[in-house]
């Protein structure tokens, strides 16, 4: 990845339905454009993508802009298109940097509904000094109510003691009355 080229930001919204991800993808290849990292999700009937994306020149972009305008018309979408300064470059570049030591989790809970869920575990590994990368947070039917799934990802910097970390993220299990479970990340990965 080079800063010679043009990274956007482009944040997507719209009604959920088939096909939102490949006129994206579609517009973006059609215009010499590179996916270099991409978040989506269904959210209450809505659909929301966000990307960070290269392009080769500016008629590039200009030309994917141009595709945007037609999208928004004709697929009812809602487009965002932000470039990106030298210094957030930059940080997408340097966002793997093995120099600062760390270790990637995966932590679910699940459990009945109740306020403050999500808010409780956030707090516990701001605590910790762990940085979240990732939340994802649904509300499905159980037999008895609402049941609450979390998944968080996270970065802990590995001075973090994991038997510590898994301790008082069990006893907030315990005090919730939730299930809790702490996977390393790395040892997730084929």
């Amino acid at each position: 990845m080079s800063s010679t080229l043009h990274y956007v930001v482009i944040s997507t919204v719209g009604k959920d339905r088939a096909g939102l991800v490949a006129a994206m993808c579609e517009a973006i290849m059609q215009s010499n454009g590179n996916i270099e990292d991409s978040t989506m999700t269904r959210l209450g009937g809505q659909f929301a993508m966000i990307y960070i994306a290269c392009f080769e020149s500016a008629t590039d972009l200009a030309h994917f802009k141009e595709i945007c305008l037609r999208l928004k018309e004709t697929a009812d979408l809602h487009i965002d298109v932000e470039s990106l300064s030298d210094a957030q470059i930059n940080a997408q570049l340097n966002q793997n940097d093995t120099s600062i030591p760390h270790r990637k989790y995966l932590l679910s809970v699940g459990g009945y509904d109740r306020t403050g869920i999500t808010y409780t575990f956030s707090k516990a590994l701001a605590q910790f000094k762990i940085n979240i990368t990732d939340v994802n947070a649904h509300r499905i039917n159980g037999e008895e109510g609402q049941v609450y799934m979390l998944a968080i990802e996270m970065e802990a910097p590995t001075s973090v003691d994991e038997g510590e970390l898994t301790e008082a993220l069990n006893q907030l299990g315990v005090d919730m009355k939730l299930d809790v479970r702490l996977r390393s990340m790395d040892a997730l990965i084929l």
